[in-house]
């Protein structure tokens, strides 16, 4: 499914709480990575937190790592 890139979803994305998501994400407040794509950082740390996000459960998405992955399909 394709996610919407909406204020509505990025206020309610868990991105920047992700322990992936690093200070150069942090720097451009980057979020919402299903919808907008992967971020050109280079994450180091570990761990991801979709299933606990209600973006990523109303979309019923399957897959993480949207930040080096790309866009949810």
């Amino acid at each position: 499914m394709i996610v919407e890139s909406s204020d509505k979803n990025s206020s309610r994305c868990r991105c920047p709480g992700c322990p992936t998501h690093d200070d150069c994400m942090k720097k451009d407040d980057e979020r919402l990575y299903c919808s907008r794509g992967q971020t050109d950082c280079d994450p180091s740390g570990h761990g991801c937190l979709c299933s606990d996000c209600p973006v990523w459960a109303e979309n019923r998405l399957g897959g993480r790592y949207f930040c080096i992955e790309g866009v949810a399909r």
